[in-house]
């Protein structure tokens, strides 16, 4: 049996016409996906803790993902995380640091008065003898 007849096509024409679809990855589920064991629909591997109702099926995902509404939905978003938190006063963030440190110098002057002590080998040290 030759893969060739004299027509030039396959040896499909000899198995009725019927090509075989060819299927990605030999029909195993890719590195990502999982497959539930109490529904059997296909989802993401990181949703297996979730509950059946709340897990994102993977043909659906990809759906939403191909429509014009995800488009919608992310400039949304964008324009949302652009533009619904308020911007961070700067002034008021180094007023708070100014206190901060204040507080620090006061707690450690309390602790050493006239400031910390210095060691011994230190030059200019009234302790070490230079």
């Amino acid at each position: 049996m030759s893969y060739r007849d004299e027509s030039g096509d396959s040896f499909w024409n000899e198995m009725g016409g019927q090509r075989p679809v060819p299927v990605p990855n030999g029909g195993r589920l890719l590195a990502q996906h999982w497959r539930c064991p109490s529904c059997l629909k296909i989802i993401y591997a990181w949703d297996k803790t979730v509950p059946c109702d709340a897990h994102r099926v993977v043909a659906e995902w990809q759906a939403y993902y191909q429509s014009g509404q995800f488009i919608t939905d992310t400039a949304a978003a964008r324009e949302q995380a652009a533009h619904g938190r308020p911007r961070r006063d700067e002034g008021k963030l180094r007023e708070m640091a100014a206190r901060q440190v204040r507080e620090a110098r006061e707690a450690r002057e309390d602790d050493f008065p006239g400031g910390l002590p210095l060691p011994p080998e230190y030059p200019g040290n009234a302790r070490s003898g230079a």
